[in-house]
């Protein structure tokens, strides 16, 4: 049954995927927005069904945005005439992205008081769902703090160490106990064995005495009897 699902999730990785993964890290009027493909196939310039980007609403007015970071550095990622902006919207160049490649936009909001909480838009060939928002969102330049999920995840992983490490020191106990208890039932075997040795050894003695016994009795009885017969003579 295990084999079966190892199977299902093989087939299901070896099936191809495409999409962007995100998230967003705010703190006052700057915003970074990190995208990576986390799929597994290219994102080609044919495969873009409509313009992609990002929103902050038709109230936000975007002061400043500009790639802050693009992995491989010959992405080729660049917001030129930074097309949108004046309409609260940032748009992604349509760019060809391979797997696992990554880049990041700082962007610069007017208004502090409005959320800075962009929405992602556009659709691309082969998926029905674009974008894909992960849990990573924290404060620009705070300390990144780990998640609850981290957490409990370490607790499970100690958890399971601890019932590992238990479950391996019983075992070694109870392997321990059943060879000592496989050498005592040796060692009582043995012993029956010698001395069951010792009583064969003792009844041939006694066998061996009592037909000696034997043996000298009837030589007496013989030589009684030559006697009474020499005794009977004239």
């Amino acid at each position: 049954m295990g084999s079966f699902w190892v199977a299902i999730r093989r087939y299901r990785r070896e099936l191809p995927s495409k999409g962007l993964s995100y998230f967003v890290a705010s703190k006052g009027q700057t915003v970074r927005i990190h995208i990576w493909n986390s799929g597994n196939a290219p994102i080609e310039k044919e495969d873009y069904l409509s313009p992609v980007g990002f929103t902050f609403g038709h109230d936000a007015h975007i002061r400043e945005a500009y790639v802050e970071s693009q992995t491989p550095e010959d992405l080729g990622l660049n917001l030129g005439d930074e097309k949108g902006l004046d309409s609260g919207n940032l748009e992604i160049p349509q760019i060809y992205v391979n797997p696992n490649d990554k880049f990041a936009f700082r962007i610069v909001l007017a208004d502090t008081e409005k959320l800075n909480n962009p929405k992602p838009y556009g659709r691309i060939r082969g998926t029905h769902q674009l974008f894909k928002e992960t849990k990573a969102r924290r404060l620009v330049g705070a300390t990144e703090r780990p998640s609850i999920q981290t957490y409990l995840l370490f607790v499970l992983v100690v958890f399971f160490a601890i019932a590992t490490l238990i479950s391996a020191v019983y075992a070694l106990s109870y392997a321990q106990e059943a060879t000592q208890q496989a050498n005592e039932r040796k060692l009582a075997q043995d012993m029956l064995q010698r001395e069951q040795v010792q009583r064969e050894v003792l009844n041939e003695e006694l066998q061996q005495e009592e037909e000696e016994a034997r043996l000298r009795e009837k030589a007496r009885l013989a030589e009684d009897e030559a006697m009474q017969q020499t005794a009977s003579e004239p």
